[in-house]
């Protein structure tokens, strides 16, 4: 069973570089990034001009004491300090309040916010007669168990993820009928819950575990093919299916969609068929399955998923140039590569940048606090 992993919100900006060529990085003392004088009392003050050359600036005409350069503003300043963005090299900018160049510094514009987009969560819930069995200690239903659990589920993650719910089976004559979309995404956490509370057990004397043909019905729905946003399944069964089958096939058609859709799997009570399960986790790419005997198993069974499927996906509120984002964690000047396996990626049509592998992982380990995400003058120094 997976581990339990806490997650904190994040400080997120998106800062605009200025427009200006930042002049070339000084090689003699000073902090990197800075251009530096040597002082001195010629005729006058030399600073780089963005182009490889240097260009005399009139405001220094005087010269320049040593420890000092002449800054882009026009006056002798400190070496190693930034007077205005044009003191800085590689990208970086100047951080009005420490006179320092940095990654993500002030550069005089509006920082644009980033919002957490919360994934689209199909919950695929069986409600066949059999949920009407007592879980052992708990003097309840499977069903009872089940619905106190999801509440938990959905007061922890309201507003943080996008809830929708079916059912299965769809309880229609000669049974088999695959599950429908009973709640859309999203759903109000109440509706939702209401809506579970006034479901009435399916008992038609018919097979009813239809787990593969309600997975599949799920593949293009348009609610669980949303750009920019992680789209997930979570299928809770106390049996097999008795309808067929087909529960790998339809996991593996959801996984494999333009936008694809990972499957989680609980299988809730020891009548489940684990090796079916587990097949379908393992097509879904999140194998294993989560097995749950207890409430207090299931209770823990969907706090893995659900924190496993925590945001990772921030959406800009200002479309930035098609080239030139530099994405860091924590002002790490290593920066976070731009890598759809462990980096980011930017997404065109949503205006979302998607954090993958184990860069998620951070970001779910509650071990990032601050994300900048910066269009640079020029590329940012990253050593």
């Amino acid at each position: 069973m997976a581990a339990l992993r806490a997650w904190a919100p994040l400080v997120l900006a998106l800062f605009l570089g200025c427009g200006a060529t930042p002049p070339e990085e000084a090689t003699a003392g000073g902090q990197p990034g800075i251009a530096t004088g040597g002082g001195g009392s010629g005729g006058g003050a030399l600073t780089p001009d963005g182009g490889g050359g240097v260009s005399i600036q009139p405001g220094c005409s005087g010269g320049c004491a040593a420890g000092t350069f002449c800054s882009a503003s026009g006056s002798c300043i400190p070496d190693g300090t930034c007077a205005v963005d044009g003191d800085c090299g590689g990208g970086k900018l100047c951080d009005a309040t420490t006179q320092l160049c940095a990654v993500g510094g002030n550069c005089g514009q509006k920082p644009f916010k980033l919002v957490a987009q919360a994934p689209n969560l199909m919950i695929v819930l069986d409600r066949s007669g059999s949920m009407g069995k007592s879980v052992p200690g708990s003097g309840k239903s499977r069903w009872q168990v089940a619905a106190e659990a999801l509440a938990q589920v959905f007061k922890k993650y309201d507003g943080k993820i996008d809830f929708g719910l079916s059912l299965f089976s769809a309880c229609q004559a000669q049974g088999c009928a695959p599950g429908v979309i009973d709640a859309a995404i999203p759903t109000p956490v109440a509706t939702l819950q209401a809506a579970i509370a006034a479901t009435k057990l399916c008992n038609s004397g018919h097979n009813e575990t239809v787990i593969g043909g309600t997975l599949q019905a799920l593949v293009g729905h348009p609610a669980l093919q949303v750009p920019g946003k992680q789209n997930v399944v979570v299928l809770i069964t106390d049996g097999a299916d008795n309808c067929g089958g087909g529960g790998a096939n339809a996991a593996t058609a959801l996984k494999n969609q333009p936008i694809p859709v990972k499957t989680y799997v609980v299988g809730f009570s020891g009548d489940v068929n684990k090796a079916e399960l587990s097949k379908i986790a393992t097509a879904a790419g999140t194998a294993p399955y989560y097995q749950a005997e207890s409430a207090a198993q299931l209770d823990a069974s969907l706090a893995a998923i659900t924190q496993d499927v925590a945001t990772c996906s921030y959406k800009l509120d200002a479309v930035p140039p098609s080239s030139g984002l530099w994405v860091f964690f924590d002002k790490d000047p290593k920066g976070v590569a731009q890598d759809g396996t462990n980096g980011w990626s930017y997404d065109t049509p949503s205006n979302t940048i998607v954090f993958h592998g184990s860069s998620c992982d951070l970001i779910k380990q509650g071990k990032v606090t601050a994300i900048d995400v910066i269009y640079a003058c020029d590329k940012p120094d990253l050593g």
